[in-house]
């Protein structure tokens, strides 16, 4: 997946709040959901608005730490 692609899922599957990630928030994204998002929601263009429904819908099915990303990156932003 190219860079730009996995950079508009990360926008697209966290809240609206949440794209005020910093760089290195991105990048951790990045090496933590790539492998959830080809496995589970590849199929979604990632800026498009099914990839955030589609990792909503697959939450339980990611991996831990893509989901503990998840997490921590609504809890950042909610706190920005």
């Amino acid at each position: 997946m190219s860079p730009f692609k996995l950079s508009m899922l990360l926008m697209v599957c966290l809240t609206a709040p949440a794209l005020a990630v910093t760089q290195q928030e991105t990048a951790a994204f990045r090496r933590t959901c790539g492998t959830d998002y080809q496995r589970f929601c590849s199929a979604y263009e990632p800026d498009s608005p099914q990839v955030q429904e589609c990792f909503r819908a697959k939450m339980n099915e990611l991996s831990k730490q893509c989901r503990d990303a998840i997490v921590a990156q609504n809890r950042g932003a909610q706190g920005r």
